[in-house]
């Protein structure tokens, strides 16, 4: 969203032990490999939605579509040092999910912000859910099924609001993570047919949805 205020938990810092693994939880070991980006990022500007009564509409107005050019004025891993929320696309598994962000304005040391935690996961810290069809984020994202991820901090959707977001008709949205960032996601990808899905947790089961079984 590129707004200020985003981010974990205003309490005390999460805290997240190692996990466990089940008899059959884990594959044989393979041959691991990394990959460096560099030169990431350049100055410019995309369009961000604004509340049509604004007239912030230099970049796009279309009926109640009001969008307004938002710059960016460095070349350091622009867009993703701004604000940003994770989405999870089914069929997935997940165990752990860990945020860590700077302490302060120098880069180091860096803190767990946010932590879901399957052996807890109805009491997840500094993070929220929307999409999920349960009363809370269970671990499991169906096929074709789509999760998103934030922070706890509520965002006000309504008038004036920036970036504009009508409110919710139930629930609430929340902020992403803003500036820099490690999001940690120790999950599996079983197939869609695989007995570690119930039939009832997928949003389609066969090829006649979008890309069925593609995590």
């Amino acid at each position: 969203m590129g707004t200020s205020g985003a981010g974990g938990s205003t309490g005390s810092l999460p805290e997240v032990g190692a996990p466990t693994f089940d008899a059959g939880d884990l594959d044989e070991a393979s041959n691991g490999g990394t990959i460096t980006f560099q030169s990431i990022g350049e100055a410019g500007w995309y369009p961000s939605r604004r509340d049509p009564a604004s007239r912030q509409c230099d970049a796009y107005l279309s009926g109640e579509c009001c969008m307004a050019r938002h710059e960016l004025t460095t070349d350091e891993l622009t867009p993703w040092n701004e604000e940003l929320i994770l989405t999870l696309r089914g069929p997935v598994l997940v165990k752990q999910l860990v945020v860590y962000q700077p302490s302060g304005a120098s880069a180091e040391p860096w803190q767990v912000v946010s932590v879901w935690d399957e052996r807890s996961a109805s009491s997840p810290q500094g993070m929220a859910f929307n999409g999920n069809e349960s009363a809370f984020f269970s671990g499991v994202v169906g096929s074709e099924c789509l999760v998103d991820v934030s922070s706890d901090t509520p965002y006000p959707c309504g008038t004036g609001s920036t970036p504009y977001c009508v409110p919710p008709a139930s629930g609430q949205r929340h902020y992403g993570w803003e500036g820099s960032k490690l999001l940690i996601l120790l999950a599996s990808m079983p197939h869609a047919g695989s007995s570690g899905f119930d039939h009832e947790a997928h949003c389609a089961e066969d090829a006649t949805g979008n890309c069925d079984d593609a995590p």
